[in-house]
């Protein structure tokens, strides 16, 4: 079924565009399984050239392709529509496909509880259980949100529309794009990956994530040296005194729980400060005010403001959404894997912060697990562009080749200095990625962004 409708876009109006709806099982491994409602919006071509029709696989996992579309990624969407027809797949359980509701749980925090790592998974764990039983109660089967279900529906989106298509995908995006490269490559031409997560790489390795904050604190200080500014110290050591003080003295800190609403108190532990760290280290943008929250946190009359707009991670009830919380505890991780990482936590700076609530949850949600072979690199010959930044805090380079390794037509394009919402970090990266849609190819395999804008005096 198809209808006209549009996209209000920020900045941009109405957009005229028509939405599809295909009705899909829930669950393609239960011969009963009911159908749900999967949409998409075509943009078409505003000059149809021929090529392939590109289909954006929003990040998250719990992102919306349709919401996406409405803000500040509008420019790539309105750069590919012009020679084109562009899909935006709402994948199941987000935008307006169909969704589990919300769950608000009865579990939350107070000021009694201190925030450390135990009492983080403890209450992450309690409120699984109670959205589980939810979701199960209103009558969802929460086996068919997984990646393998999602890459299907890219299959059958293919199929309705009678056409081989492309793929675009950022960050789990291109988790879902790797799983369709493996599990249905004959509907596929070619597949651009930026900010890329592999099979087996939901769950980071600690180790990586400390290679970052060092190329993050030496782009810093070059950004302060070329405004002529006092360079950071090692802000490594910086953040294991604040986090050696706060579990020593376990702070108690105002924090804002909910927008409009008064602080409130939150006893911190060390894992507060890590998670916090670890959700602002996406983007090189912000990491100013992380490097100075850091050494304030550090310093012998230690300040915690930092923490004060974090409190989004302590919140009086935990909500969750079936579909970013099932397709992670599905995709798993290998044991060899999580062997590793549990021995690069003990000494990492963030510990396994950077995942929350992965791996943590792995236990819980074991009935949902993929099997191991869903975590094996894909091969084969679908040519792929993988997008890289060196200040991506989510993602990193070494792991985007490590996720197509086996893919031998492989272009790359390294941003230096690019974070992990890169589409827009340098100029080139939008035409580079035009150019390899049209025909595979890449000029440049280097881009150079600016560095992270040093702070006022």
């Amino acid at each position: 079924m198809s209808q006209p409708t549009v996209i209000e876009v920020r900045d941009a109006g109405q957009i005229e565009a028509v939405e599809h709806t295909l009705m899909v099982p829930e669950n393609r491994e239960d011969p009963d399984s009911r159908d749900i409602a999967l949409r998409f919006v075509v943009l078409p071509a505003i000059e149809p050239s021929g090529q392939s029709p590109v289909v954006y696989l929003a990040g998250g996992p719990g992102g919306s392709a349709t919401g996406t579309a409405q803000s500040r990624r509008w420019p790539l969407f309105d750069a590919l529509r012009q020679d084109r027809d562009v899909i935006l797949l709402d994948q199941r359980g987000t935008g307006r496909s169909y969704s589990p509701a919300p769950c608000t749980s009865s579990v939350g925090w107070n000021e009694a509880d201190i925030a450390d790592r135990a009492t983080f998974v403890q209450k992450q764990i309690a409120a699984f259980a109670e959205c589980e039983a939810f979701w199960l109660g209103e009558g969802d089967d929460l086996k068919g949100y997984t990646t393998e279900q999602s890459a299907a529906d890219i299959a059958a989106v293919s199929e309705a529309l009678g056409q081989r298509v492309s793929l675009l995908g950022i960050s789990y995006g291109t988790h879902l794009a790797l799983a369709t490269i493996k599990s249905h490559p004959e509907i596929l031409d070619r597949a651009v990956l930026a900010s890329v997560e592999g099979l087996d790489q939901t769950v980071k390795l600690p180790a990586r994530t400390d290679a970052y904050l060092f190329r993050l604190e030496q782009a810093l200080n070059a950004s302060l040296l070329a405004a002529g500014r006092e360079l950071y110290p090692d802000l490594g050591e910086a953040l294991r005194i604040a986090l050696r003080r706060i579990e020593q003295d376990r702070p108690a800190v105002d924090v804002y729980v909910a927008r409009g609403q008064p602080p409130v108190k939150r006893t911190l532990g060390p894992f507060a400060v890590q998670l916090a760290i670890a959700f602002s280290l996406a983007d090189p943008d912000r990491s100013h005010d992380v490097a100075q929250g850091i050494l304030a946190m550090a310093a012998d009359e230690p300040d915690y403001s930092f923490m004060a707009f974090r409190g989004f991670l302590m919140p009086e009830r935990i909500r969750m959404q079936a579909m970013p919380s099932i397709m992670d505890i599905a995709s798993g991780v290998s044991p060899d894997r999580m062997d590793l990482i549990e021995a690069q936590a003990q000494s990492a700076l963030l510990g396994d912060a950077t995942n929350f609530p992965m791996p943590h949850l792995l236990e819980s949600g074991s009935a949902y697990l993929l099997p191991a072979e869903f975590r094996s690199d894909p091969e084969g010959d679908t040519p792929v562009l993988v997008i890289s930044g060196t200040l991506d805090g989510r993602t990193y380079p070494e792991s985007g080749l490590e996720a197509t390794r086996l893919l031998p037509n492989r272009s790359v394009l390294t941003v230096e200095n690019g974070g992990h919402n890169l589409f827009f970090h340098h100029p080139k990266v939008v035409p580079a990625i035009l150019a390899f849609l049209d025909a595979g190819q890449l000029e440049q395999t280097r881009l150079v962004a600016a560095l992270p804008a040093a702070p006022e005096r």
